[in-house]
């Protein structure tokens, strides 16, 4: 199965399941450029999962309007999906800080976990009426306190500015 194209979508399983089950032993192995497209899946797997009605209604809109305000129409509704996950990584990178924030999207994995079993219990059946804006924040709230949690595990990149600083110094070190 080498040079297979499923390894990518193999190994962004393996890492998401990983820092659900074991969070902090998945994070002291991956490498520091092992996640660099987690963002992207993992907002689109948001919206698959937890705004695909809002966002199927809105192209169905789209088809309805047509032109300009069909496409508007569309735009919106995927910047709407989109709010919870632009907000959980703006409150991840102050979490985790400079240092760290290049994991930032690992808070994306509860997010989409919990707003995805969310979605379920909608279909289900099970009322939360006006009550889904209080299953979002807490959703992002309790993986803001995991990722707040597995802040030490996260190993500390160094800035730009402090390996461009260092290359400096070791070029007028050396003869």
């Amino acid at each position: 199965m080498s040079g297979s194209c499923l390894m990518p979508v193999s190994a962004a399983l393996e890492r998401w399941g990983g820092l659900l089950i074991a969070p902090r032993s998945t994070l002291a192995r991956l490498a520091p450029e092992a996640d660099a497209h987690d963002g992207w899946w993992l907002g689109a797997l948001y919206v698959l999962g937890a705004e695909f009605d809002d966002v199927l209604a809105a192209i169905a809109t789209a088809i309805g309007l047509g032109g300009f305000g069909g496409a508007f129409a569309v735009v919106l509704a995927l910047g709407r999906a989109l709010i919870v996950p632009i907000v959980a990584l703006a409150a991840a990178d102050f979490v985790l800080g400079r240092a760290r924030a290049y994991r930032s999207t690992v808070v994306l994995v509860p997010v989409v976990l919990g707003m995805t079993c969310v979605h379920v219990a909608e279909q289900l059946g099970f009322a939360l009426g006006g009550a889904r804006w209080v299953a979002v924040v807490g959703v992002a709230a309790a993986s803001l306190v995991w990722l707040a949690w597995l802040r030490s595990a996260i190993a500390p990149q160094p800035s730009p500015s402090e390996v461009a600083a260092s290359s400096v110094e070791t070029q007028e070190e050396s003869p």
